[in-house]
C-alpha cells in the first residue's frame, strides 16, 4: 500500500514534472541520498526500553525504535525506491533508441530484479 501510495502520489508527480532532459539524474540522486539517510537512520542506535513495561502504547512510547521505523524510515524507503524507480524508467526511454527501448526496458528490470534479491 506505501509503494503505491508513494508511486501514485509522490513518483508519478515529480516525474511528470523533473523528468525533461537532466531532471532524471536529480531524481535518482534525490532518491539515492533519501535512501541512505533512511539506511543511516535505521542504522542508529535506539534507547531500549525499560524491562517490566505493561502495555503496547507505554512500550512503543518507551522504545521509538518501531514507531520511528514504521512511521518515518519505512515510508521514506519505500517513496525513494519508488521514485528512483521510476526516474530510471523514464531515463531508459530517454536515452535509448525507440527501437531498443523494450530491450533496455527488460534489462532494466531484470538488473532490478537481481538487485532486489540481493
Amino acid at each position: 500500500i506505501t509503494g503505491i501510495a508513494a508511486s501514485w502520489g509522490l513518483a508519478g508527480p515529480l516525474s511528470r514534472r523533473f523528468c525533461q532532459g537532466c531532471g532524471t539524474e536529480h531524481l535518482v540522486k534525490g532518491a539515492a541520498a533519501v535512501a541512505v539517510v533512511a539506511a543511516l537512520a535505521e542504522a542508529a542506535p535506539w534507547p531500549r526500553s525499560p524491562t517490566g513495561v505493561e502495555g503496547i502504547a507505554a512500550k512503543a512510547l518507551a522504545d521509538p525504535s518501531l514507531l520511528v521505523y514504521a512511521c518515518v524510515i519505512f515510508p521514506l524507503k519505500t517513496a525513494a525506491g519508488q521514485v528512483a524507480t521510476i526516474a530510471l524508467r523514464a531515463r531508459f526511454t530517454e536515452v535509448v533508441p525507440a527501437s531498443d527501448t523494450a530491450g533496455a526496458l527488460a534489462a532494466l528490470d531484470v538488473a532490478s530484479s537481481a538487485i532486489g534479491v540481493a
